[in-house]
């Protein structure tokens, strides 16, 4: 019966690259910060247990229980301890990414045996491979943040209502998964929209601050503000995203907000509505970004 050469060095060396290169792509499709050695050492800990099978005393453990619980452990190492819905999303990507690359070096790798490919298992055999998938990796790590808002906005694209007294305004609003952003007093979760799709609420004076060419100093709009139930709704939200490291983010508190999710309808009070003076959507697909414990009632 035909059997393999085994060179393990090759292989944990192998292995140890395209982990990382899963754990790098699967964190810049999933837009989850992360760190060299940390991933480096997820990826150490996964190829470990790949060579820990070829040797008598451990091959018991290559089961499924055992792959299950070092991928949690994998995913852990790499990213840190996150809330559980999150860890999950990044968990379950992490396999997708994992087979879609092992598909990649499994069918080139087939290719180069069927033509002529010898008795060894090292680095002749998954090389080339090796090499393909590293390319694949390279190709969609830089289109990654394109191909997660893509993905995103097919998928997390929801009708948002806002309403305050008697107005109201129906978004298109993108649930965002990143955006945890909480007013700083009520804790509320904070809904950021264009100012574009909300400047009809604000009283003039207000709108005077958003609609001036300067840095408005949003630290003194509320002594300007003569409405005393408006005075009551604004709010102030520190931030450091939207393009920038650091700054406030002036927002009200509307009657309610209603979106609708899965076919059905959550009403939420506890909120606030963040005042973004620039385009969410370079395409304008969507104009508010929404804090994911609004529909937190209807998963």
């Amino acid at each position: 019966m035909a059997g393999y050469t085994v060179y393990l060095d090759e292989l944990l060396v192998n292995n140890l690259i395209m982990n990382y290169a899963v754990l790098h792509l699967t964190a810049r499709l999933a837009g989850a910060p992360y760190r060299f050695l940390r991933l480096l050492t997820a990826a150490l800990v996964g190829s470990l247990y790949f060579v820990a099978v070829f040797f008598p005393e451990t091959g018991n453990y290559y089961n499924f229980t055992s792959k299950f619980l070092v991928s949690v452990l994998v995913v852990f190492i790499a990213f840190g301890l996150l809330p559980w819905r999150r860890f999950l999303s990044i968990w379950a990507l992490f396999f997708g990414v994992s087979f879609a690359v092992g598909g990649v070096v499994y069918g080139i790798n087939s290719l180069i045996v069927n033509s002529g490919g010898g008795d060894i298992a090292g680095y002749r055999y998954v090389l080339p491979g090796v090499i393909a998938a590293l390319l694949l990796v390279a190709v969609l790590g830089k289109k990654g943040r394109i191909l997660r808002r893509r993905i995103a906005e097919g998928f997390f694209r929801v009708p948002l209502v806002i309403l305050v007294g008697n107005k109201k305004v129906e978004l298109e609003a993108l649930l965002d998964t990143g955006n945890q952003l909480t007013d700083p007093v009520s804790r509320s979760p904070v809904v950021i929209v264009e100012y574009d799709s909300v400047c009809d609420f604000l009283p003039p004076k207000l709108r005077e601050v958003f609609e001036s060419k300067f840095e408005p100093d949003f630290t003194v709009i509320g002594a300007n503000i003569e409405d005393p139930q408006w005075a009551t709704r604004l709010r102030l939200i520190p931030y450091r995203s939207l393009g920038k490291s650091g700054g406030l983010l002036v927002g009200f508190k509307p009657d309610a907000v209603e979106v609708v999710y899965g076919g059905r309808v959550v009403r939420v009070n506890r909120v606030v509505v963040g005042i973004y003076r620039q385009r969410l959507s370079p395409e304008a697909k969507y104009n508010a970004l929404l804090h994911p414990r609004l529909v937190e009632a209807l998963l």
